[in-house]
């Protein structure tokens, strides 16, 4: 965790180069503040799940986040959305449908000992 927010914060910086802009009012201080502590807290939960439980199952929803991120754009951000998007949600949806079934097979295909 300390290494990935690590990286994350040199390549934000180096990406930032000359361009970055230091906010003028402090109500942008919070909203950086909590930005980071959500960020962080999210890369901390999905550690946390990966040590916990199975990975094939834990991505399944990590990957749920992109068409939720997608309808978020459209909703908060008047983000039009194309056919595209939804195409590409299908496809996400559609394969962890397939890997948790596949999963729960397996588990019932399995002796249990």
């Amino acid at each position: 965790l300390f290494y990935m927010t690590s990286l994350q914060m040199l390549f934000t910086f180096i990406l930032a180069g000359f361009t970055l802009e230091i906010p003028s009012n402090n109500i942008s201080y919070i909203y950086i503040i909590l930005v980071g502590v959500l960020g962080l807290s999210a890369h901390f939960s999905m550690a946390k799940a990966l040590t916990y439980g199975d990975s094939t199952f834990i991505a399944a929803f990590d990957y749920t986040r992109l068409p939720l991120a997608a309808f978020a754009g459209y909703l908060f951000y008047q983000e039009m959305l194309d056919i595209w998007v939804f195409i590409g949600g299908l496809i996400v949806l559609f394969g962890n449908y397939l890997n948790i079934s596949d999963m729960r097979k397996s588990k019932k295909a399995k002796p249990s000992s």
